[in-house]
């Protein structure tokens, strides 16, 4: 990392899991693919699935299942996680959303767990994240659901302006109005404009701290 940061070494993505015992991708390609957690290891066959199972070609989201063929005692005084885990045919379900390219390398988009559900339709937080970030003032963004008892999962959006930006939080619900075609992923829970993101110590964003502090504003503004 260190000879990285100071310009003479190479940061290299990968992607593994401790139940799996080994790595499941490398990418040795990340000049021409630098999101990606690159092509399968040796070994390792991985399958991206949707909710109801259904296996997805190239670009389609879907949860990341991997399996490498080698037995697991599962986790200790735990059947039901390791059920959770590991099914009858030997897959490991991640709780990764992710997805192959056209040159079968891996990609992961988020947590499966942060999938969000409005009106009967299920969308990811970065469908929504990926439009606000196009606008020049926004330095980062974070969007969460704001549960409705009615509705589902509201889209909320906790934003980091770039300095002397005049942005007004309206102006940021008005661009996805118009750059989101479909009506369920609109900011229906409202915009808040943040000095900061909180962030894990990898400095990942933390999205339950982050709306956890949204919420707490709110109910004291």
């Amino acid at each position: 990392m260190q000879s990285f940061l100071h310009g003479s070494g190479i940061l290299r993505n990968a992607y593994g899991l401790t139940e799996v015992g080994t790595l499941v991708s490398y990418n040795y390609d990340t000049q021409s693919k630098p999101t990606s957690v690159g092509r399968l290891m040796a070994n390792i066959r991985v399958k991206i699935v949707d909710s109801s199972g259904q296996l997805q070609g190239p670009k389609g989201l879907g949860e990341i299942l991997c399996h490498n063929g080698q037995p697991w005692s599962g986790y200790v005084g735990n059947p039901q996680a390791t059920a959770e885990m590991r099914d009858s045919a030997g897959w490991y379900h991640t709780g990764d959303v992710g997805y192959f390219d056209d040159d079968h390398y891996l990609h992961i988009v988020e947590r499966k767990k942060d999938m969000l559900k409005y009106l009967g339709m299920m969308y990811y937080p970065h469908e929504v994240e990926e439009v606000i970030a196009q606008m020049p003032d926004v330095a980062e963004v974070c969007v969460f659901g704001i549960f409705r008892e009615t509705e589902g999962d509201a889209a909320a959006a906790s934003v980091v302006l770039r300095s002397g930006s005049k942005l007004d939080p309206k102006h940021v619900e008005q661009y996805v109005r118009k750059n989101v075609s479909v009506q369920f992923k609109h900011l229906h829970g409202g915009v808040q404009f943040v000095p900061q993101l909180a962030k894990s110590a990898n400095g990942k964003v933390n999205r339950q701290a982050v709306k956890a502090a949204y919420l707490r504003d709110a109910t004291q503004s």
